[in-house]
């Protein structure tokens, strides 16, 4: 393999503290809104995937706010502090009255932070340059580690302490992060800093007003989410045209290209919207339905998370080197496959409806991790490869934005599955019902995206299709 750029190592460690601070709170999020603020499962989960898809579509405007005036330096750093400040407050703050607030600080400082750090790696990788797959691969398998950390401690430590003290571990996580991006800095050249076109005056004094702007206004989204969800997806949808109008206007003949990507944020939109259940109808789902020990270990519902990094962080190399023997179109058929099984085992994995042995839910987590891998690096290393200096920032949110999409795709799938207290005896059947449609979609998915990708990969340039 050949030698990575030195920064991998420091934007890996900064990407990885961040992904413990957003796991580590992600995991106790529904349980806590559940437990702790009464929510009901329809509000829980409405106000998680939106959370989510906020904090993903954050990214695409954390990219033009780089792009226009901060600098992806500047973005990074911002960014990291602002979620700091957000899991402070959840930390040590009033459980209802800074509960919203706090969640608005997270999601502007991810959207400032996260997409931003992934195109600062793009920036050590000539054009055509071989080892930015297996850079992008190495960045997602790593950052896992935070996610697992996350998911073991905070999950553990809100479990058996306290809620707060689970945020207060996700903030010291955020504090690592922050700390290492701006002691270490150096190794980052000067790659990412703002040009002078980028410093203006005029956008150093807008910046703070509309920090404040955007807090009130997620703030107060977050707590409407049943007027504020259905509208979500039509932003996104405009958005990714947006973005993809502007790249064809640059390049006529990188169509082909572009109507990749799009097939590529398809299939995270649809793919990971399977897996947001981890977070929402499977963690109640194990919480209600599941054994909660393996072998006398006990095993709490919010560790369960912790599988999917797990994986990932194991599997992670091996499917580094596994890449580049799997087609294109089987890149897509074979991890949605894999995915749809896992979610039909689970919804038989006990027909007459005695409590599912957990170990069939950690099976049904991990074959979906690693069906993942083959996804998530290949949309992140694609997006990287198309986009142009003028619109790195601009360009990688795409990614972020099919999550986006994926968030609410699965809050839509969580809320079949929300079970009012009252009924929560005959739920199993309502699980297994969700759990068996959500193998179709993903069956479905593998036949239109694998025969997708044949299509576009025999689509012929603008330049020869329509000669001058």
């Amino acid at each position: 393999m050949k030698q990575q750029p030195k920064a991998l190592m420091l934007l890996v460690s900064v990407q990885m503290w961040e992904c413990f601070s957003f796991y580590g709170m992600r995991v106790l999020l529904v349980l806590y809104m559940i437990h702790n603020l009464k929510f009901t499962d329809t509000q829980a989960f409405g106000v998680f995937a939106l959370y989510t898809a906020l904090v993903e579509f954050g990214g695409i405007l954390g990219g033009i706010a780089a792009d226009r005036c901060l600098g992806l330096r500047k973005a990074i750093s911002l960014g990291g502090w602002l979620i700091l400040s957000g899991h402070v407050i959840l930390a040590f703050g009033s459980e209802t009255l800074f509960f919203f607030p706090a969640l608005a600080l997270i999601i502007i400082g991810s959207g400032l932070f996260s997409s931003n750090l992934s195109a600062m790696l793009g920036l050590f990788y000539e054009e055509q340059d071989g080892r930015r797959e297996a850079g992008y691969t190495l960045f997602y398998a790593g950052i896992n580690l935070g996610s697992l950390l996350a998911s073991l401690l905070c999950g553990y430590v809100g479990d058996q302490f306290g809620w707060h003290y689970g945020f207060g571990l996700a903030a010291i996580g955020m504090l690592i992060g922050n700390s290492l991006f701006h002691y270490f800095g150096a190794v980052l050249e000067d790659k990412g800093k703002a040009s002078p076109k980028q410093v203006s005056k005029r956008g150093a004094t807008l910046v703070p007003f509309l920090l404040i702007l955007a807090v009130l206004l997620i703030s107060q989204g977050l707590q409407n989410e049943e007027m504020v969800f259905p509208l979500v997806p039509w932003v996104f949808l405009a958005t990714i045209a947006y973005v993809a109008y502007r790249l064809v206007q640059e390049d006529s003949a990188g169509v082909q290209k572009i109507a990749k990507a799009m097939l590529y944020i398809l299939a995270i939109a649809l793919f990971f919207a399977a897996e947001e259940q981890m977070g929402t109808s499977i963690t109640l789902f194990s919480d209600r339905h599941a054994t909660k020990s393996l072998w006398s270990i006990p095993i709490p519902p919010s560790v369960l998370l912790s599988i999917n990094p797990a994986v990932i962080i194991i599997f992670g190399t091996l499917m580094n080197r596994l890449s580049g023997k799997i087609s294109g179109a089987l890149r897509m058929i074979l991890p949605f496959s894999i995915a749809a099984c896992a979610f039909v085992v689970l919804a038989w994995a006990s027909p007459d409806g005695r409590p599912v042995p957990v170990l069939f839910v950690i099976g049904m987590t991990a074959a979906v991790a690693f069906a993942e891998l083959m996804v998530g690096p290949t949309a992140y290393s694609f997006c990287a490869e198309i986009a142009t200096k003028k619109h790195q920032g601009m360009v990688m949110g795409l990614v972020p934005i099919g999550f986006s999409l994926a968030s609410v795709i699965g809050g839509h799938l969580a809320k079949w599955m929300a079970i009012d207290e009252a009924d929560l005896v005959p739920s199993f059947e309502v699980y297994r019902e969700g759990f068996l449609s959500i193998g179709v979609i993903l069956f479905s998915a593998a036949a239109i995206l694998g025969i997708g990708l044949i299509l576009v990969s025999k689509m012929k340039p603008v330049s020869e299709a329509f000669p001058q």
